[in-house]
């Protein structure tokens, strides 16, 4: 498989990118050993493949008319996550969502109901969102020393995040289906409003302190809606 290596001060350990185009990114820390890389990508090598079929369908299925199916899996992109999900036919009222090992979901009632079973998974993924994007900010945070108040998840329909005078932030909880330098970007962008509540050449530069490649994630950053899945 062809794969690009990219260095980056910001990276603190080995992860994989899959851009629009499909080609595959390996991001590794300064000095990092790259004799690991090929054993990395290739026990990576089912997620890349997968990423790259969900992306070619995201492309062909932009015009169509097809209805929306209840998934099969979810993939969290930005940690390398790979759930699948099992449909249990039971007599209750409300679908009821309840998370196994290894990455396994089952969703328990009238499976049969396409809606309520996305409204499920979308109501845990935005739990599930609340533990792992509030513990990576808590991280970055740290990692900056850009402080915040208090962190809100959200499901919003324009906004990938925002911060308040209070500093209180707020995220989109679909940055987890995001790649992981877009999700990272968007936090550090919005702790960097701790500091700056605009986008003046300050805020800018504070945040180039931080990521140095943020124009190009930007820019990256207003097409990732492709990412996202339909049913979502």
């Amino acid at each position: 498989m062809n794969y690009s290596i990219r260095e980056s001060k910001r990276t603190k350990y080995m992860h994989l990118r899959v851009n629009l185009n499909g080609n595959v990114e390996v991001v590794i820390p300064v000095g990092f050993n790259r004799s690991y890389i090929p054993d990395f990508v290739e026990k990576n090598h089912p997620w890349i493949a997968k990423t790259m079929l969900r992306l070619e369908k995201k492309f062909s299925l932009i015009a169509s008319d097809e209805p929306i199916c209840k998934p099969d899996e979810i993939f969290i992109t930005a940690f390398h996550e790979h759930w699948r999900i099992d449909y249990i036919e039971q007599r209750r009222v409300n679908i009821k969502v309840q998370q196994k090992e290894s990455q396994q979901l089952w969703l328990l009632g009238d499976v049969n109901d396409d809606e309520q079973c996305i409204v499920a998974i979308k109501r845990w993924l935005i739990s599930y969102a609340k533990e792992k994007l509030t513990k990576h900010v808590q991280t970055i945070s740290e990692q900056t020393q850009l402080n915040f108040n208090k962190i809100s998840i959200r499901n919003q329909k324009t906004r990938w995040g925002s911060c308040s005078n209070k500093k209180n932030i707020n995220l989109n909880f679909k940055l987890m289906l995001l790649p992981f330098d877009l999700m990272n970007y968007v936090i550090i962008h919005e702790l960097c409003h701790t500091i700056h509540l605009n986008h003046s050449a300050k805020f800018w530069k504070l945040v180039a302190l931080f990521e140095p490649d943020y124009k190009i994630l930007d820019k990256q950053l207003k097409q990732s809606a492709r990412y996202i899945p339909d049913w979502v």
